[in-house]
């Protein structure tokens, strides 16, 4: 038998007397002569396979060692990276951007804190910390800008109150050839039943709403009390809501050594500011407010005087005997020229504080 390789890599085998024939392969049906007896089997190398994607060899370093992976940093944090951004933005946007920039910044330190060496941008969170802090803080003299532009509209809102309160005070003089009683009392008892404020309603031009007074009730009483909702403007604060919708900070000194003594039948008259009407305040802004047509105002007495500046902090505003009005400087003016300023007859000048 004669052996042999087809070009496919198949063994073919054939018998002597077939020499020199040609046969078929029956693998790859290739015809092939039958060599001789003398032909020598030799190896046939096989075909070669369609080429694939193939994986590059690693490259090797000197020395015949591959290199090893090569190791990655810890990641950025997002937050850190936010905070930052939102720290730098922060001068242009204080208010909006101030708060993120804090919170992102304290997130992202104690997510770092949580993962060391994983988690990187401590810089960034503290440089976003700090940012955001100082782009608030720039704020600050805006804000005092702001509030000073809007206390100096309130005073003044608060004085042009006041003169209209003090020109009402004097009509009501002319008419009565007095000023009104800290309250109106009852006829029966005299219990106080009603404010002032209530008294001189025709003078601010409230005559309608003077006349839905019953005078011979409380304030508080079933039918007065509704109208207690309805205050004129002039008595409403200048600066917040004061103690509820209904409150008023303008009101009198009453009790000994001042112009208004509680349960006299009749108010003041001009004649009794013997220190003069200039030197005497008639009605000034109390540190607490009062709903306005109940009968309370500020108690003086020989040991005490009531608290001011409450809209203020620094001082209140007053209308004098006279019509005049002014701003009282609580930190510089002495309680003892305060108390002098209250009292009608003491004799006492006012003192260069006061001025």
């Amino acid at each position: 038998m004669i052996q042999f390789h087809c070009g496919c890599g198949k063994l073919l085998q054939a018998r002597e007397e077939h020499a020199g024939l040609e046969i078929a392969c029956p693998g790859c049906g290739t015809r092939l002569a039958v060599p001789g007896q003398a032909y020598a089997i030799q190896e046939v190398p096989t075909l070669p396979t369609a080429p694939g994607p193939t994986a590059a060899p690693a490259p090797r370093r000197e020395g015949g060692r591959r290199p090893r992976a090569r190791e990655t940093g810890p990641e950025l944090s997002g937050k850190a990276l936010a905070s930052l951004i939102c720290g730098g933005l922060t001068f242009l946007l204080p208010v909006l951007l101030a708060i993120p920039a804090v919170l992102l910044g304290i997130l992202a330190l104690v997510s770092i804190k949580r993962n060391p060496g994983r988690v990187s941008g401590m810089g960034f969170a503290l440089a976003g910390l700090i940012t955001g802090v100082l782009g608030n803080v720039t704020l600050l003299p805006y804000v005092w800008l702001y509030q000073g532009v809007s206390d100096r509209g309130a005073k003044r809102d608060s004085i042009h109150n006041l003169k209209v309160l003090g020109l009402a005070m004097h009509n009501y003089h002319s008419a009565y050839q007095h000023f009104p009683t800290p309250a109106i009392y009852s006829k029966q008892d005299g219990r106080p039943l009603l404010s002032w404020r209530v008294a001189i309603l025709p003078f601010i031009e409230q005559q309608a709403l003077y006349q839905q007074f019953k005078l011979d009730e409380p304030w508080d009483s079933p039918h007065n009390v509704r109208l207690l909702q309805i205050m004129p403007q002039y008595y409403a604060p200048v600066k917040g809501r004061g103690a509820g919708p209904s409150t008023t900070h303008y009101q009198l000194f009453t009790g000994p050594n001042t112009p208004f003594v509680e349960q006299d039948r009749v108010g003041p008259r001009l004649p009794m500011f013997a220190d003069g009407t200039s030197n005497t305040i008639l009605i000034a802004e109390a540190d607490e407010a009062v709903p306005w047509t109940k009968p309370a105002d500020m108690d003086v007495t020989p040991t005490r005087l009531p608290p001011l500046g409450g809209l203020w902090g620094n001082g209140f505003c007053c209308v004098m005997a006279d019509g005049s009005v002014r701003f009282v400087d609580t930190r510089r003016v002495s309680p003892q020229t305060h108390r002098n300023a209250i009292d009608p007859q003491d004799g006492n000048p006012l003192g260069a504080d006061w001025e």
